[in-house]
């Protein structure tokens, strides 16, 4: 075999290109077997309350650098039913998040700072399966309605918002044999994350205080009820 030929698709088959920038913010390093490993310090600022992490899922692997970067829906994602619950108001999302943690199950809530979903707030419960997503919706949509209200929105779609913005319709997503390996590559390369760190009472109550600054700041009075005082003073105004 000629060496042209041995080395010809080293462009094609470079993993590590791809995700240069987070080797460079050191994200990830190699550890000593040669495997990259993640920097698994907990993020300071985050609009979510995780009530309960998933065992089996590695969220911030699978979509935050394999979908990021390098561009495909994880066979891994394509399993997850997400069940979807859309309070309106700040009270509201407080409710769902005492209904959460009840519950004791995976989910999280918080406030939305994507443009995308067209929502200020958020539940989400994770599910292995449509039926097991189904049955989880029916659940949930009779305590909702019952504690909160019926119009109160809860759906259930399949894996992360961003997977259909940018690959359409997920009743349509299909794993390849072309992409199957590549994610063999990339577990060969990739150490497992592992299970997130949980969040301290005093991480999830700053995270809580940012949910009421936000609430405000998009105008829903239902921020006030959480202050003995307006959080910032009115407006001066003048009028001829």
């Amino acid at each position: 075999m000629k060496i042209t030929d041995r080395y010809k698709n080293l462009i094609e088959t470079d993993l590590l290109d791809p995700i240069l920038s987070l080797l460079n913010n050191q994200s990830y390093q190699f550890n000593s077997s040669g495997r990259l490993e993640a920097d698994m310090r907990m993020q300071s600022e985050t609009p979510w309350i995780h009530v309960r992490q998933g065992i089996v899922r590695n969220c911030g692997m699978w979509h935050q650098v394999w979908f990021n970067f390098y561009k495909f829906i994880p066979s891994y994602c394509q399993k997850c039913w997400k069940v979807v619950i859309r309070p309106h108001t700040l009270i509201e999302l407080f409710q769902l998040y005492e209904i959460l943690v009840e519950l004791d199950l995976p989910s999280k809530c918080g406030i939305e700072k994507r443009y995308t979903v067209g929502a200020l707030y958020g539940g989400y419960m994770y599910n292995d399966s449509k039926e097991e997503g189904l049955e989880c919706k029916n659940m949930i949509e009779r305590i909702v309605h019952k504690r909160i209200g019926p119009h109160v929105k809860v759906f259930l779609k399949r894996a992360c918002t961003e997977f259909e913005h940018k690959f359409g319709d997920s009743s349509k997503w299909t794993v390849t044999e072309e992409q199957k390996r590549l994610e063999s590559q990339l577990e060969r390369l990739f150490m497992d994350q592992g299970k997130s760190h949980a969040q301290s009472d005093a991480m999830e109550r700053h995270i809580m205080a940012n949910w009421v600054k936000f609430a405000f700041a998009q105008g829903d009075p239902t921020a006030n009820d959480f202050s003995d005082k307006p959080l910032y003073p009115p407006y001066v105004t003048y009028e001829e």
